[in-house]
């Protein structure tokens, strides 16, 4: 979350830039719109966002089948 968190604090001065081409101004604008605008300005932050992610999801992925969220 602190690196989502700091993704978002240190992107706003930009985003007003990008509005237009990666859609920011929609009223459900969201992680989805700005990860393509992470991944053109902010790569090396944004990579570090998703391996945080991807060791998140394998942390919490057993615990949805153990349980018994989701049958496996």
């Amino acid at each position: 979350m602190d690196l989502a968190t700091d993704l978002l604090a240190r992107s706003r001065p930009l985003r007003s830039q990008y509005y237009d081409q990666y859609h920011l101004r929609s009223w459900d604008a969201g992680l989805y719109q700005l990860k393509d605008f992470w991944k053109e300005c902010y790569a090396e932050q944004f990579d570090c966002l998703k391996k945080a992610w991807y060791k998140l999801r394998d942390v919490l992925t057993p615990g949805v089948f153990d349980f018994g969220w989701l049958k496996r």
